[in-house]
């Protein structure tokens, strides 16, 4: 009887440590999840200028604004942030840049939080950005066409 109470006593603790190892690790989880928000979602004075930046396509104002996220430690951990900055590089037509902060968006866009709802009233359905970036993308791969001189046509 000695050894089942033993080995009942084993269960008992290894499931507690499973236990506390998995409310830790989704601790951490929720934790590090919630607080990507917090790098540009909680800068409300940066949504405001960002925001009214994007509505207006003011792209001076909002380059200032992606500057002051580029400082930031982690930026691209918020999606706020990455919105920001893709919608800076899709004004200016820069497909590369563009691609790279619609990749890091999507990698850290949850449905369920959604953006800021200041920047959530300017966002388009997130797969159109990706066929806009690929337009970007193509447009720059072409040759450049160059007119001939009125001279030149004639002959």
């Amino acid at each position: 009887m000695g050894t089942k109470k033993k080995y009942m006593s084993l269960r008992l603790g290894a499931a507690f440590i499973i236990f506390v190892i998995l409310i830790f690790g989704s601790g951490i989880y929720i934790y590090k999840k919630n607080n990507n928000q917090l790098i540009c979602g909680s800068d409300t004075e940066l949504i405001n200028r960002s925001s009214d930046a994007i509505k207006n396509n003011d792209n001076k104002n909002l380059l200032a604004n992606v500057n002051t996220i580029l400082k930031k430690n982690k930026y691209r951990d918020d999606p706020n942030c990455d919105f920001i900055v893709m919608t800076y590089y899709i004004n200016i037509s820069d497909g590369r840049n563009a691609q790279s902060s619609y990749d890091q968006f999507r990698k850290e866009y949850n449905s369920k939080t959604g953006l800021n709802t200041k920047l959530q009233a300017l966002a388009l359905p997130i797969g159109t950005y990706k066929g806009i970036i690929d337009y970007l993308i193509n447009q720059s791969n072409q040759p450049i066409k160059r007119s001939l001189p009125a001279s030149e046509i004639s002959k």
